[in-house]
């Protein structure tokens, strides 16, 4: 393989498709170099070498912004598979530093003929190819771009960095919704594994509801009432009489693993069986609407 160090300005835009090729073949005429278009389209222009040589890797790419509305060139490979003016033999240690992955495919379909390095330095000339490809197009398309503000090109940089890195990991954009919140059954199934994140507040604690029939065997039925500890009952008939004083109830710690009913008490100052509410009178507190019964 021979290569010539071409001399041209790769940071060099056009406006005009149609400026690139009479540019390029000027320049490259300066070291005998003389390029055709292998393939071309809306976006890109691939030049390859204009020799007899159909295998030779040497390949010019033409990108055009979408944003910037400009082309730009890149160098995808400056190597030769026949000899060239001025052209420099490389070693077959050197062309193993050298080679670099072909990044185009024939119109056939088929990757183009090249060498199959397996060294280990093999891996870190891709990825130092591929920096520095990398920062060059940041540098034409970001921090050489007079269209924008000093700000905006960091802003654009650092957005384009964060981009390659989601992307990477496969991270999509972050929602902003509310995570739904699970609730566990009230009868008979335990879910150990379900969590009430809603009512993970300072005063209470997280856990998993038990079973409600585990809670009614420690709240006293209604007088009279006849129970089975195996049935699970209505919780209207595991209200206390109303002789009982509501401020019996707890309501702290909602949530617990260990939480029971029986610890349920109101604040100083709740109302009592009797006290009137809106006009009218506690009389049983069957009529209550508790939330969550």
């Amino acid at each position: 393989m021979y290569k010539v160090p071409l001399e041209f300005d790769r940071t060099k835009t056009f406006r005009r498709r149609g400026d690139i090729k009479p540019w390029l073949s000027k320049q490259l005429a300066r070291q005998n170099l003389k390029v055709v278009i292998e393939r071309s389209d809306h976006i890109k222009i691939v030049f390859r070498c204009r020799h007899s040589s159909v295998h030779c890797p040497f390949r010019i790419r033409g990108n055009y912004s979408l944003r910037t509305k400009l082309w730009s060139l890149a160098v995808i490979n400056e190597l030769h598979d026949h000899p060239v003016e001025n052209g420099i033999l490389l070693s077959k240690k050197e062309l193993e530093e050298y080679q670099t992955p072909d990044m185009f495919v024939a119109p056939n379909g088929k990757p183009h003929p090249g060498i199959h390095n397996t060294a280990s330095h093999y891996l870190d000339k891709i990825v130092k190819k591929m920096s520095t490809d990398l920062a060059r197009l940041v540098s034409v398309n970001i921090w050489q771009n007079h269209n924008l503000s000093h700000e905006q090109k960091e802003t654009a940089v650092a957005r384009f960095v964060a981009g390659m890195v989601d992307e990477y990991l496969g991270e999509g954009p972050k929602s902003n919704t509310a995570p739904v919140i699970p609730l566990s059954p009230l009868l008979n199934e335990p879910d150990m594994g379900t969590q009430l994140p809603a009512l993970a507040v300072s005063t209470r604690l997280t856990g998993p509801l038990p079973p409600f029939n585990s809670l009614q065997n420690n709240l006293p039925p209604l007088p009279g009432l006849q129970t089975d500890s195996t049935k699970t009952l209505n919780p209207t008939q595991l209200l206390k009489a109303a002789t009982h004083d509501l401020r019996e109830f707890k309501v702290d710690n909602i949530g617990a693993p260990s939480m029971l009913l029986s610890l349920l008490t109101f604040p100083q100052g709740a109302p009592s069986p009797g006290d009137k509410i809106d006009g009218g009178l506690i009389g049983n507190f069957n009529l209550i609407n508790y939330p969550g019964w």
